[in-house]
């Protein structure tokens, strides 16, 4: 007797769901979710080097409604399909439809694996040009679109010039690979924010940096929205009149120790001087992040490592909406950092404010079943 198994396999919707509450970032391949391959330094200094001259092209067209969206925007191929293009240049309002699409290939991988990626993206209808960089052989790419349905391809090598039609602009190959031969190839913060701030990014995309790489932040829950202004109301309440000013989360936060950017969901800043700059900030006295499946882990970790590092912060704060559990990490007067949790109706006492915070106040209109205890 023969029995016929058939695969599960995940449609991008589930997927979509799923991936939500993963701490890693992943694709899905033929209905399978697989993990997105690690990237080292090589990785982030060519998608600077090419997404930069793309976004100084479009700048100089004078955007025209479109922007570059850069290893974060999960691109919908098919019913089992959802790649992580490394780089796109698509309209705002539709990053879905991109005509330009760049793809690094990371080393050790094998050219079936290219070949099968390079297909998959292929699938996309607004698709033009599919842009395919290999460090390691330092070659460029273009697959282009051709008017009968079927794609011409070209390669092109350092001392060469390629064009892309979709942004009607040429570069220098050789300007893609700029910094691979340096003692140091891991890019710098100010190297990240000289990119971060140049015109032509989406309004909806926004990026972290740490560890020398680039990461695209995830969209919030509404829980978790609330969380933040319910936070922010209450500080603000209490601040008023003070020379201390609380921010919600679209303030970039510089940790010139550590050489991070992040965007902490919380901020108080007391010092004045620390205000001079309009994007970001670098002397924070709290910072506070509300914890979601997706970034907990990192929050207690990579952005901890930096946090408590930044010599002007008094205390870091960590809420868990969904078991109602409160971290908080307080410096004291020796500098060293104690740990003092909350858990249930107990309130959130921030010292360094000389403010108590109830528990109702800070989960007032979050849903009961993100409170359900763990």
């Amino acid at each position: 007797m023969s029995f016929m198994y058939q695969e599960q396999l995940m449609t991008a919707d589930e997927f979509s769901k799923w991936q939500a509450q993963q701490e890693g970032i992943h694709e899905l391949i033929g209905g399978q979710p697989f993990p997105a391959p690690d990237r080292d330094p090589a990785f982030f200094r060519v998608l600077l080097n090419i997404t930069g001259a793309m976004k100084r092209q479009l700048g100089r067209l004078g955007n025209r409604g479109w922007a570059t969206f850069v290893y974060g925007e999960s691109l919908k191929l098919d019913l089992h399909n959802v790649l992580l293009p490394h780089a796109m240049v698509a309209p705002r309002s539709a990053p879905m439809n991109p005509p330009l699409v760049m793809d690094i290939v990371s080393t050790g991988v094998r050219a079936s694996e290219v070949m099968r990626r390079t297909l998959t993206l292929r699938r996309n209808g607004a698709l033009r040009e599919l842009v395919v960089v290999d460090p390691a052989a330092r070659s460029v790419r273009i697959d282009r679109l051709q008017t009968d349905g079927t794609w011409a391809i070209s390669e092109y090598r350092p001392g060469e010039s390629a064009r892309l039609e979709s942004l009607a602009f040429g570069f220098e190959v050789a300007q893609a690979f700029a910094g691979l031969d340096a003692g140091r190839q891991a890019l710098t913060l100010g190297e990240f924010l000289e990119w971060d701030r140049a015109p032509a990014h989406s309004e909806l995309s926004r990026y972290e940096f740490f560890d020398g790489a680039i990461h695209a932040l995830a969209g919030a829950t509404r829980n978790h929205e609330r969380v933040v202004v319910n936070l922010v109301s209450c500080l603000q309440h209490h601040l008023a009149g003070s020379p201390c000013e609380v921010f919600g989360s679209n303030l970039r936060l510089c940790c010139e120790k550590t050489e991070g950017g992040f965007f902490p969901d919380v901020s108080v800043v007391c010092d004045n001087a620390d205000l001079s700059d309009d994007d970001v900030m670098r002397r924070p006295l709290i910072l506070i992040e509300v914890l979601s499946a997706s970034t907990a882990r990192h929050d207690r970790t990579v952005k901890r490592q930096h946090y408590l590092q930044i010599p002007s912060l008094r205390e870091y704060v960590l809420v868990d909406h969904v078991r109602r559990r409160i971290d908080l990490h307080r410096r004291e007067d020796d500098g060293t950092w104690s740990r003092h949790p909350s858990i249930g109706d107990a309130p959130l006492h921030l010292a360094s404010l000389d403010l108590t915070i109830p528990a109702e106040a800070i989960y007032a209109r979050v849903a009961p079943s993100a409170q359900a205890a763990a």
